[in-house]
């Protein structure tokens, strides 16, 4: 999937039924959330901002690379 500079939006991500299974599957607290309702119009960029602290590097990490490989 191409993020576009992490500029993509969430709400494409997860309208994406393959990207939509990494964010299931690895962040699965956050999946569930209703933070991910709110958040559908903002940025992957400001999405990982809002992250930072919560999760870790690693896993942000990980989670970009399936993300760019489905």
């Amino acid at each position: 999937m191409d993020l576009h500079n992490n500029q993509i939006t969430l709400g494409e991500i997860l309208s994406y039924p393959p990207a939509r299974e990494v964010l299931k599957q690895e962040l699965p607290g956050l999946y569930g959330s209703p933070l991910m309702g709110m958040a559908r119009g903002m940025s992957l960029q400001s999405v990982l901002q809002f992250a930072k602290g919560n999760v870790s590097p690693d896993k942000v990490r990980r989670v970009l690379e399936q993300l760019q490989s489905v």
